[in-house]
């Protein structure tokens, strides 16, 4: 019996908690997945948008850095409405660049984006980059992300980091959703 109990404790001691603590130690910041449970991407996988905003270059390079990761999702949309519509506001309150809305529900939803000129064009233009890109990944279905200053989903994104390029977390994000939800 004492030779199974010291047999159980090397067990414990040697094998059990090295491997939970290398799981501890190994497992990425961004591990955890932070989505929302509405999105505008089509079951085909794919996401149009349309409108008008004075912030079109912003929403090219936006484009280009969700594609950039997942080729294909999001294109312009040439003629109608797509399932995401952009437009330009006044002002949406307090110091809030941009704000993304959906249809009520869950699942396949339209959207709609909306900037604000006040803040918009105080902004820098790496600012107005990143909160273009903020709002086109909340119409991808990610949430505001807590996994760091530097992610573009932080939900001071804008105003924390000094580059528009998308981070583990919001790259994650972005693949569990297109591999799970779309």
């Amino acid at each position: 019996m004492k030779k199974i109990l010291i047999g159980i404790v090397a067990f414990i001691l040697f094998c059990a908690i090295p491997f939970s603590v290398a799981a501890l130690v190994v497992a990425p910041r961004w591990a955890m997945v932070e989505v929302l449970n509405v999105w505008s991407v089509t079951s085909n996988k794919k996401m149009t948008y349309s409108g008008t905003t004075k912030y079109s270059s912003q929403v090219t390079t936006a484009v280009g850095k969700w594609n950039g990761h997942i080729s294909g999702v999001i294109s312009k949309k040439s003629s109608g409405a797509g399932n995401v519509v952009i437009s330009d506001v006044s002002v949406i309150g307090g110091n809030t660049a941009g704000r993304t809305t959906f249809k009520s529900g869950t699942g396949r939803k339209n959207s709609t984006v909306v900037f604000a000129t006040t803040v918009m064009d105080s902004a820098t233009a790496i600012q107005r980059a990143v909160a273009v890109t903020h709002e086109f990944g909340h119409t991808l279905g990610l949430a505001e992300s807590t996994m760091g200053t530097l992610c573009v989903m932080h939900p001071n994104a804008a105003q924390t980091t000094s580059n528009n390029n998308l981070c583990n977390a919001d790259r994650a994000n972005y693949t569990y959703m297109y591999n799970n939800k779309y």
